[in-house]
């Protein structure tokens, strides 16, 4: 008897939305897209998050050295699941950087894959690149770029 009733009482409590368990994950899903739009100082970036309760920030992080975090500059381009769109400025024109998109909720921060960019204009024509990089922990270190015009 006492089983029944404890079985009953637990399952009127959940029904009633106030006991219900909600967990909260963190972020996921999310893209970096690939930098565009360059200027010697800025360029045009953004990611997509395609799950995630509670978004409270999304954007885009970027640095010289690789694996940005929230702690190096930082856009803020939005809450909730979705596109956006990030401009990185400010930048060093001929300095290697990282970008990474990222996504915070209650549960913590996602990241997107990580890109590496190089923030130079260059004048209309068609060109040769020449690079030497090495292939380091997983991060590809570009050691130098030359620009050839065709």
């Amino acid at each position: 008897m006492k089983f029944i009733i404890k079985l009953i009482i637990v399952t009127i409590l959940l029904k009633i939305p106030f006991f219900r368990l909600i967990i909260a994950q963190v972020p996921s899903g999310i893209t970096t897209t690939v930098p565009t739009l360059f200027t010697s100082t800025s360029c045009t970036t953004g990611g997509n998050v395609t799950a995630g309760i509670g978004i409270t920030a999304k954007g885009a992080v970027y640095a010289k050295t690789s694996n940005p975090t929230t702690a190096n500059s930082v856009t803020n381009d939005g809450t909730g699941t979705g596109s956006f769109t990030s401009q990185l400025t400010g930048l060093d024109s001929g300095s290697v950087y990282y970008l990474q998109a990222y996504a915070t909720n209650a549960s913590g921060t996602s990241w997107g894959r990580q890109r590496m960019f190089l923030p130079t204009e260059w004048p209309a024509g068609i060109y040769t690149i020449r690079a030497k990089a090495v292939l380091a922990n997983g991060d590809v270190i570009v050691r130098s770029i030359k620009l050839i015009q065709n």
